[in-house]
């Protein structure tokens, strides 16, 4: 008796002559990221960081991590452990210790077990070396009547890991930041804090700025600033001293676009869009504010993205600024179908799915990888992966991954099985 099949072969030991045996085992299932490490991780070196990553599967994925060309992630002593939990800990190091290919770096995670292997998203690494710093307080309008711009001026090598956490009117009361203010002082988001109706009295007073590292923590806090107001009576036209040219956020979360002006008498601010064919007035509503020169609005969605344009105005004249505000919409990646048996010799065809909210989203860079490694151009229409005339060497893991322009990534995972087939029996001759 002969047993003639393309995926599967039985043995039979009593009656039947033996061939070779290769049975599918359904019970193994390929690796899937049950926590994938985030796309940006930052730290100081006086803390260290770690990045976690785990899976599941049958049987139970092993945890790797690869540098962004593949090679393996090995330790090094007091620099960079690899835990058998699939964590990897970057160490507390001094200064003289830094090291790009460690410290700035791209890293991925790499599940794998007998069914295929599974890599996550790209994972950029940067740690930065504690510096000394100081702020100082610069007064930029100060004039009786008027409005008081007081900023707090940050070095510029440390600028982006540094915000203003609060104002203090000395003695020892604190300004906080907020998004209207209590009518005499308002500390803006972005830290400039605004005193207005100046009054000779003001002259007195003094103010110092604090800011927060926001990876070490650490407070810094300015050296007292007394105020010297401007007797000057006069009409200044206004002009924009502070915006936001460009505020990114993702869709749900609140916005805030900033334009400040000085000028005496304190200017009136008035918002515009510009996503028409021509500019229309910004109006309150339940989710957007107005509030001089911050605009709120709040859980932003995908048509909140556009050009905006504030002018601030006074009997002397008026400022206008352009800022554009972008939203990033939710990505959501499937491979269908996730699972595929086909058998040998047979056509496998994958689909990619993009979808944002539910709706389709258009061409994007999509890239197939197959046990981990990038799968060259051929064989693809579209987002549609086929695997033509499917080999032993074809099973595995699968993946679809989606990059965005500004960087991000999403991906899905789809398993490839060998599956069953006909069998031809031919009884044996004796």
């Amino acid at each position: 008796m002969w047993i003639s099949c393309h995926a599967v072969t039985i043995l039979f030991l009593s009656h039947f002559d033996v061939l070779f045996a290769e049975v599918f085992e359904t019970h193994l299932r390929g690796p899937g990221f049950v926590m994938e490490p985030p796309g940006r991780v930052e730290f100081s070196n006086s803390s260290g960081g770690w990045l976690d990553c785990s899976a599941s599967g049958s049987p139970q994925p092993t945890i790797d991590w690869v540098h962004a060309d593949s090679t393996t992630v090995t330790e090094i002593h007091g620099v960079r452990r690899v835990l058998r939990n699939g964590t990897m800990v970057l160490l507390p190091f001094p200064a003289a210790a830094y090291h790009q290919d460690v410290h700035n770096t791209i890293y991925r995670c790499v599940a794998s077990n007998s069914v295929g292997r599974v890599v996550s998203r790209d994972v950029q690494v940067r740690a930065v070396v504690a510096q000394a710093y100081k702020v100082d307080v610069e007064v930029l309008s100060a004039s009786r009547g008027c409005t008081a711009i007081l900023r707090c001026v940050v070095p510029t090598f440390v600028k982006e890991l540094v915000r203003v956490v609060s104002w203090v009117h000395e003695p020892a009361i604190y300004i906080y930041p907020s998004l209207q203010g209590d009518g005499k002082f308002h500390l803006l988001p972005t830290g400039e804090l605004l005193i207005h109706n100046l009054q000779e009295t003001d002259e007195s007073q003094s103010f110092r700025c604090r800011s927060m590292h926001r990876l070490t923590r650490q407070v810094v806090v300015s050296s007292p600033t007394r105020l010297r107001i401007n007797s000057h009576r006069g009409i200044i036209s206004p002009s924009i001293v502070e915006h936001t040219a460009h505020v990114q956020v993702s869709q749900d979360e609140g916005a805030v676009l900033l334009c400040v002006a000085q000028g005496c008498p304190s200017p009136e601010y008035s918002w515009y869009t510009h996503n028409g064919p021509g500019p229309l007035p910004v109006l309150s509503g339940p989710r957007i504010r107005l509030l001089g020169p911050i605009l709120a609005i709040e859980a932003v969605t995908g048509e909140d993205s556009g050009v905006y344009k504030c002018t601030a105005s006074n009997v002397g004249g008026e400022a206008s600024a352009e800022l554009r505000l972008s939203v990033a919409t939710p990505i959501q990646v499937e491979i269908q179908p996730n699972v595929l048996s086909v058998h040998m010799g047979g056509t496998a065809e994958f689909r990619c799915l993009v979808t944002s909210n539910g709706s389709p989203v258009g061409m994007q860079n999509i890239l197939w990888y197959k046990d981990g490694r990038q799968l060259p151009s051929s064989g693809r229409i579209e987002d549609t992966l086929i695997v033509a005339r499917v080999s032993r060497e074809n099973r595995g893991m699968y993946q679809c991954v989606v990059r965005r322009p500004e960087g991000d990534t999403f991906q899905a995972t789809a398993e490839l099985q060998l599956g069953e087939c006909t069998i031809e029996v031919k009884n044996k001759t004796k």
